[in-house]
């Protein structure tokens, strides 16, 4: 491991640890193997002004995640190109951070924390698999379990020429891990237990739309019983039944307006806390769309400019008064104003600039273990 942290016990690290769980209201994950490259903390007032506050340096971050116990933060890197999970303790800020490899080529994507079973799961992009670690009582990663190698391609030859699994997630029952293979056009529920955790033999395959659609990321309603999917490749939103592992496709929408005429690939998907509005970033096309839910139904789109270019990411904060819009080829992170009553956008004019912005983070559950 080339990258070196400074020294346990080391002022820098207190100072560090203190400031990054406090003070702030949203987190951005910055993607660069420079100094500039990790996660930024700020605040924001009610003049909608941000205000940086804390910097946490990991090198080629691109997903944060936080454990529901509350134990500790994750955050993806990539050492000497392979994906590693560098934990992080807010309850000891003596402690450095514990890097731990999970030997897969390239980026971690995404990550699941199921406490029930003191296990950890990752969505392994580039390499085309997921892993399922297990963590002490503090949530560090100290045995890589499995590394799941799903099998097949896709029908686009540059995109799905293998597997690609894009997002791992604990279902609201907390009986399966679904997994999204973007590669497979698929959503694989992998039954879940505290015991065992997942069981890759029982495995339930469930299709997305049709082949060469390209399923990247969904979000689960509060009830569990509902979950939203964008499809990469071919810019679909799709609703979703979900009961015991089971998908089934309800309602489809483009997320992209007629007569586009431009190559795009969507990306973030979010839903509004009022659970009526998702919001769905477009890459290429270079915007946002707003789509009305009800019932898993979906309503008419609005799409306004994203305000750079490529959004890879897309988060309400302040909750739900702001939608920020990652750009990650134009380093800017767009600042807009949310109307709850009709879904719509306008773009404020306050932008932050950070390097190849990765994921916006507005719920940092881990600063309520200090009080």
């Amino acid at each position: 491991m080339k990258f070196q942290f400074p020294a346990a016990g080391s002022y820098k690290w207190f100072y560090l640890l203190k400031m990054f769980f406090e003070k702030c209201d949203f987190y951005i994950v910055a993607k660069s193997s420079s100094r500039q490259g990790g996660i930024y903390g700020f605040s924001i007032n009610s003049d909608a002004c941000c205000v940086q506050r804390v910097f946490y340096s990991v090198p080629d971050s691109n997903w944060l995640e936080i454990s529901p116990c509350k134990k500790g933060g994750y955050a993806t890197g990539i050492i000497d190109g392979k994906g590693v999970i560098f934990t992080i303790f807010p309850d000891d800020p003596e402690r450095e951070p514990v890097v731990y490899p999970v030997n897969v080529v390239g980026c971690i994507c995404h990550i699941a924390v199921y406490p029930e079973g003191h296990r950890l799961y990752t969505a392994n992009y580039v390499d085309g698999s997921l892993s399922e670690l297990e963590t002490d009582d503090l949530g560090v990663p100290f045995r890589l379990v499995r590394t799941i190698r799903h099998q097949g391609c896709g029908k686009n030859p540059l995109r799905q020429e293998k597997p690609h699994v894009h997002q791992v997630n604990i279902t609201p029952d907390r009986k399966f891990l679904a997994v999204v293979d973007l590669g497979l056009d698929e959503i694989y529920s992998y039954p879940l237990t505290p015991e065992n955790g997942i069981d890759e033999v029982n495995v339930i395959h469930n299709k997305i739309l049709f082949s060469g659609c390209g399923p990247r990321h969904l979000v689960f309603t509060e009830n569990g019983n509902t979950a939203y999917l964008i499809t990469e490749l071919s810019n679909n939103i799709v609703s979703l039944k979900y009961c015991n592992g089971h998908f089934e496709q309800y309602d489809q929408c483009s997320s992209l307006p007629e007569k586009c005429g431009c190559e795009s690939t969507a990306a973030a998907i979010r839903l509004s806390p009022d659970e009526k509005f998702l919001l769905v970033t477009n890459r290429g096309h270079d915007s946002i769309t707003a789509c009305p839910i009800n019932n898993g139904r979906l309503g008419k789109i609005i799409n306004v400019s994203c305000g750079g270019k490529w959004p890879r990411d897309g988060n309400f904060i302040a909750g739900g008064k702001y939608f920020l819009s990652a750009n990650e080829r134009s380093n800017r992170i767009a600042l807009f104003r949310y109307a709850p009553v009709d879904g719509k956008l306008e773009n404020i004019g306050r932008d932050i600039m950070l390097p190849a912005p990765q994921q916006i983070i507005s719920d940092f559950r881990i600063i309520e273990t200090t009080k």
